[in-house]
């Protein structure tokens, strides 16, 4: 089983796309991975258990690679008439998002029928209508602004603007396009106008049940504990508010409100006892039948049952895979083997969706099972024949101070082994998840879940006892919310770091097998070495020397890194969307410069106080070192415009030097020149866009310039003051609007190239054609971040190159 696995993930790997923060390290860690396999016992006769494994893991990622067919048609750019069958539904502060299913577009009007209304026939649904489009999988829509009355499994109709799944094509950055994919989601949207439902239908029931436990949730729970009794009872996660959820994340207990594998594990725990203690008090049923093996295979029932009231959410789906295979070798076996059932897990899940290969969830749910198994369970090793030690041999304490100590000793293993990962995936250090966790896992687990699965079981019986029970769950996870605020609030709590890349990690768990299967000290020793030294691999950075930029992808909006020759960084502009559950400065910007090891900043740039470039500044300023903060002069918006205050609060608190330029001046750090252009004063600017800093990086033969958002008036006083010369490549001023890139402008610039910085089909239409026009008509080279993604401009001082990231 061994050798089948780590062949199969070979395969997966060798044609799989790696993630861009993962490359020949990953690659020759599975082959070095699946080598020891080979070679661990008996590998003159294991060539077909190779051969096998390889073939089924290269067939699967070949596979798995030509399935997506959620094509969306480009005439779908507009407003168009879908229906479909709610299938799921998760309730947000201020939206409700839907998951439909059987989706149609049309360009049929949409009838007069009230919200809440139900039509008794659907037989006129496309009469006289043009479907455009049938979806093959799921679609997502945001509905905002409305009551949505609609339940899974009802059919219903309304206006929306659909679009592909896309995330920011930004290197280092979360795929949110790759993630819905991998969920089925073929479209994602907007709702426009009412939602009608037309009928109902007999899909989806278990989600329908889901919803009416939610509701039931939030009618007898206060706001404050809603949140976080629904999200562990049937995985809706929807009523956390962002600062639950980052208390939580920073606390290290975040993992307690995901149904994944410490719940359906306590099910499977909690139905396996009450099983076996049930057939046990049948004697003459457990005199002629093993009830250990029965109740295993019994138990399998509630767990199924638990996931499903989950949502069956891919975290679940491996959850329910991994417990799935430990009951059912105990059902099947009287000496269970769990390294094999554990290896039977792993290899269903990569085989069903092999894209997990490289996700969070399913790194950090195997090896930590793989640590609670070395830590607890004596038995063979993983890898081979020979006799697995049991490592700090916990399972060895006795007394209650020594299973505390055992308690204690696993979850140090734990938090250490783990560690590396969540700081590669989420660029977190969480210094007090120890005690975190130490407190919370066992309360969650021996009171929070039993007391919310027995609200739900006693609740068609007794709504009073139920709710009474219900009330007892929120207590009890109102306890480990206080104490997340807690913690989070302490100091050092919000620690950020680039974490070790992927090639890091894939050694990691090479150098971790070798300690668990190889026999001998020194042999353990060596793989301990190289476990702890993949950890320092290096993250990719620009080559010393070479000038950096990149002008990533942050939807209608504007930001730009930028790397001296000598490697300080800095950014100009960090503009984007921020949501309750998104902030460009964390999901894009931040996660941009880790990708190339970056811990602090030399400036951060704030053209000017509008949202589309300093949005994303505050979560920057807490994420990095920054020296300076650069700002124009803008009186009337330091004393009017909150989230402008707060950024210069956060930098003077920060220590951050701030700078606000009324006059032109030039900075020289190593071989890179920075020169602000003198800035229209005050009393004088027309807007706030024409008063933009404008900035110009330098470096050998080549210039950048930044103009911010200057519109034409902006324009003719810079050429009036006689600084404009040309330069290699710019900005496009205010993303190519019609009120910018003058004719004058353009002639005095005479750019090689130019960047746009817009979202794909934003609503004003950036960039305007006439616009694009001028600048090609004047020999410039074009490029796009709704068409290219994120733009990554280098020179060495003499020559200079783009590469796009498509």
């Amino acid at each position: 089983m061994g050798r089948f696995l780590a062949f199969l993930i070979l395969g997966l790997v060798l044609v799989a796309e790696l993630p861009p923060t993962g490359g020949w390290g990953v690659i020759s860690g599975a082959g070095v991975a699946a080598l020891g396999t080979f070679f661990a016992s008996s590998w003159r006769k294991g060539w077909l258990v190779v051969l096998a494994g390889l073939v089924v893991g290269l067939t699967t990622a070949w596979w798995n690679g030509e399935q997506y067919q959620g094509h969306l048609p480009e005439k779908l750019s507009g407003e168009e008439v879908i229906t479909g069958v709610v299938a799921d539904r998760e309730d947000r502060a201020r939206s409700v998002k839907l998951i439909l299913a059987g989706v149609t577009a049309s360009m049929a009007e949409v009838g007069a029928v009230s919200q809440g209304e139900r039509l008794d026939s659907v037989d006129d649904l496309e009469g006289g209508s043009t479907t455009l489009w049938r979806a093959e999988g799921l679609v997502q829509v945001t509905v905002y602004r409305q009551d949505v009355f609609a339940l899974p499994g009802d059919r219903v109709r309304f206006s929306a603007r659909l679009f592909p799944p896309s995330g920011h094509r930004v290197p280092g950055s979360f795929d949110y396009g790759a993630w819905l994919k991998e969920r089925g989601i073929v479209a994602t949207g907007y709702a426009r106008g009412d939602v009608e439902i037309l009928e109902s239908t007999e899909d989806w029931r278990w989600n329908r049940l889901r919803q009416h436990i939610f509701q039931w949730i939030t009618h007898h729970l206060p706001p404050e504990s809603q949140g976080m009794v629904a999200a562990i009872l049937v995985g809706k996660r929807g009523g956390l508010s962002h600062e639950v959820r980052e208390n939580l994340v920073v606390a290290g207990v975040f993992h307690l409100v995901a149904i994944s594998g410490l719940h359906l594990g306590l099910v499977a725990f909690w139905g396996y006892g009450l099983i076996r203690l049930a057939l046990a008090l049948v004697i003459p049923l457990s005199a002629r039948w093993d009830v250990k093996r029965l109740a295993a295979g019994l138990a399998i029932f509630p767990m199924l049952a638990y996931a499903f009231l989950a949502g069956w959410p891919v975290s679940t789906q491996r959850a329910a895979v991994m417990a799935g295979a430990f009951l059912l070798s105990i059902a099947l076996s009287r000496n269970p083997h769990p390294w094999r059932a554990l290896g039977v897990a792993a290899m269903i899940v990569l085989v069903w969706r092999p894209g997990q290969l490289f996700e969070a969830g399913f790194l950090l749910s195997f090896l930590a099972v793989g640590v609670l198994l070395w830590l607890w369970w004596p038995g063979r090793s993983p890898i081979g024949n020979e006799k697995a030690p049991t490592g700090l041999a916990v399972r060895e304490e006795s007394g209650v101070w020594g299973q505390l100590r055992g308690l204690v000793i696993t979850t140090v293993v734990l938090g250490v082994v783990l560690s590396p990962i969540s700081a590669h995936f989420f660029h977190r250090l969480t210094p007090y998840g120890f005690v975190g966790n130490l407190v919370a896992v066992p309360w969650v687990s021996l009171v929070a879940v039993p007391l919310g699965l027995g609200s739900l079981v006693v609740a068609p019986f007794s709504d009073t006892l139920g709710a009474w029970l219900l009330l007892g769950t929120g207590w009890s996870l109102d306890l480990v919310r206080l104490g997340s605020d807690w913690l989070a609030a302490l100091p050092g709590a919000w620690q950020r770091l680039p974490g070790p890349p992927l090639d890091g990690i894939a050694w990691g768990v090479v150098g971790g097998l070798g300690v668990v299967a190889l026999p001998g000290r020194m042999a353990k020793g060596f793989s301990l070495l190289v476990m702890v030294a993949a950890l320092f691999w290096p993250r990719v950075a620009p080559s010393y020397g070479v000038f950096h930029l990149a002008a990533l992808e942050v939807g209608q909006a504007q930001s730009v890194a930028v790397r001296g020759p000598e490697g300080a960084w800095s950014i100009v502009d960090a503009g984007g969307a921020v949501t309750p559950r998104f902030n460009i400065g964390e999901g894009v910007i931040s996660s941009y410069l880790w990708h190339h090891g970056v811990t602090e900043l030399k400036h951060l740039v704030v053209s000017h106080p509008q949202a589309d470039h300093m949005a994303g500044a505050r979560r920057v300023l807490r994420n990095f070192a920054v020296e300076s903060l650069w700002l124009g002069q803008f009186p009337v918006k330091e004393r009017e415009k909150a989230s402008y205050r707060a950024l210069m609060a956060m930098a003077e608190a920060r220590g951050v030097a701030i700078r606000r330029f009324a006059v032109r001046e030039a900075f020289q750090e190593g071989e890179l020149i920075w020169r602000i252009l003198p800035p229209w004063s005050p009393g004088e600017g027309r807007n706030h866009n024409d008063r933009s800093v404008v900035v110009e990086a330098a470096f050998g033969a080549h210039r950048f310039l930044f103009p911010g958002d200057i519109e034409k008036a902006g324009e003719e006083w810079l050429l009036g003051q006689g600084v404009l010369q040309p330069v290699t490549l710019l900005m496009a001023p205010h993303h190519g609007s019609n009120s910018s890139s003058s004719p004058e402008f353009i002639a005095a610039t005479q750019p090689e190239g130019v960047i746009f910085s817009v979202g794909r089909r934003n609503r004003y239409g950036f960039p305007k054609q006439p616009v694009v026009d001028r600048w090609r008509e004047s020999g410039a080279q074009l490029w796009r971040t709704d068409r290219h993604g994120t733009v990554i401009v280098e020179s060495d001082g003499e020559a200079w190159w783009v590469k796009p990231v498509e």
